[in-house]
């Protein structure tokens, strides 16, 4: 397997996204002789739909993750300061609540005025298309066609691996939310 999760079917999905998208790379470039322009029009739209929506997903686990300690600090800080609300249970609950609320609100604002969905979305997905669809890049030799096939293969498996991180963390940070 690929990526260690701790859970098998977290592998396995990654493992599967990590054979799959460099494939469909990899064959949609290959294939002038082989499969007709329009099979290979639907490859290419199938690559650049899962490509882009999985550097999404990648992006909005980063976001969330940095928003979540972040939002995490500011309340330790908050709550070692406010004795009187840490010894009252239901002020304590109301005061949780309305911090993640504003914190959830804050987040939300955040992402949209940073237009992030520009970085982690729209750029890679124009830059999927100009790779793919007009085709700057055009392999001359074999080793121009081979050096892209390793990089399309390592950089598929660097993703695997950063996501199988990011999602170690969060079970690592939801079991010590559990564990609180």
């Amino acid at each position: 397997m690929v990526a260690k999760t701790g859970f098998w079917y977290v592998g396995w999905t990654l493992a599967a996204i990590a054979a799959l998208l460099p494939m469909l790379l990899i064959e949609s470039q290959r294939s002038y002789k082989k499969y007709s322009p329009r099979l290979r029009k639907q490859i290419v739209r199938v690559f650049i739909l899962l490509g882009s929506w999985c550097l999404a997903i990648l992006g909005i686990a980063y976001f969330i993750q940095v928003g979540l300690v972040s939002i995490a600090n500011v309340f330790v800080s908050m709550i070692s300061s406010v004795r009187s609300v840490a010894n009252n249970k239901i002020g304590f609950l109301v005061f949780v609540a309305v911090f993640a609320v504003c914190g959830f609100i804050a987040m939300v604002r955040f992402f949209k005025d940073l237009a992030f969905e520009e970085l982690i979305y729209h750029l890679p997905r124009q830059q999927l298309k100009r790779l793919l669809v007009y085709k700057l890049f055009k392999a001359s030799c074999f080793a121009l066609f081979a050096w892209f096939e390793i990089t399309v293969i390592l950089v598929g498996f660097l993703y695997v691996n950063t996501a199988a991180e990011i999602f170690k963390l969060f079970v690592l940070m939801f079991d010590d939310v559990v564990r609180f």
